[in-house]
């Protein structure tokens, strides 16, 4: 029998406690497998736009520079234009009429010419002044979605931590109803305790260390030890059916156990107890 999520309204602890196999499965790994799947599909496509608007700064900061460097060329045409309109001189070879109506000619010419630049310039310097607005703007976007994302990958962060302490606790409970508790030990090693065993004394530990390197069960240590050990490990090890190893292992532990009169009506008011606080939770 399989535990899933711990819905009160489809699971009967009765049934599971008295199960020959219960397997406790709270489902949250599966939860956060797709919750991280999630986010890094949402991350990978901020970074590919965060790459394809990156490439476009590039790409406006090369056609400013390149905008810039035709300017100044123009700038230093015109400033030896000046010059030479100034100086009132013409190279040997020029054989353009000389005189105040040549001179009033090209003084025009440069001042359309001029006329054009500063045109040229000004249009080149309000596409510099959108594109620094634009990126401004994409700028605060981006910021706006990487605090976003950040706030959404740190809600579901919180979301699957206080299920692994729901869990936890739900688990901490179900361990107390079932009287067994495991926890690894080392490489290959698994601790089992066992309580509810003595009617004396309910919170009394039965412990059993299983080994199971290299694929073979053994037990390197059982306390207090069981005379039919051996046979159990034999049968484990044949069927490879643990479950059935720790149901047994149990009976064995408490059969060392004489019953006493009314102990064991005490342990069942106690799982009776337990049932309800799990059930409560929900």
């Amino acid at each position: 029998m399989t535990m899933d999520g711990l819905n009160p309204a489809t699971f009967d602890l009765s049934r599971f406690l008295s199960a020959e196999a219960p397997v406790l499965d709270f489902g949250w790994e599966k939860f956060e497998k797709k919750i991280y799947k999630y986010m890094a599909a949402r991350i990978g496509g901020a970074h590919q736009d965060i790459a394809q608007r990156a490439h476009d700064y590039d790409q406006n900061i090369a056609n400013i520079k390149q905008d810039k460097i035709i300017t100044d060329m123009e700038i230093k045409q015109e400033q030896e234009n000046e010059k030479v309109m100034l100086q009132g001189e013409l190279s040997p070879g020029d054989q353009r009429p000389r005189g105040p109506g040549a001179r009033v000619a090209r003084e025009r010419r440069a001042v359309t010419h001029l006329q054009s630049s500063l045109s040229r310039f000004q249009a080149s310097l309000q596409r510099v002044r959108e594109q620094n607005a634009a990126l401004e703007a994409q700028i605060m976007s981006l910021k706006n979605e990487v605090g976003s994302e950040r706030a959404t990958k740190e809600r579901q962060a919180k979301v699957l931590a206080d299920m692994r302490a729901r869990d936890a606790r739900q688990l901490s409970v179900l361990e107390g109803a079932l009287g067994l508790r495991m926890e690894g030990v080392g490489n290959d090693r698994l601790l089992l305790l066992f309580t509810l065993i003595d009617p004396s004394s309910p919170e009394r530990e039965f412990r059993l260390v299983l080994d199971f390197a290299g694929g073979h069960y053994s037990v390197p240590q059982c306390d207090p030890p069981l005379a039919k050990l051996g046979t159990l490990l034999e049968q484990v090890n044949a069927d490879r059916d643990v479950h059935l190893f720790i149901k047994k292992v149990r009976k064995e532990f408490a059969q060392l156990v004489p019953p006493e009169g009314g102990r064991f009506d005490d342990i069942e008011l106690r799982r009776k107890s337990i049932r309800k606080s799990v059930l409560s939770e929900h």
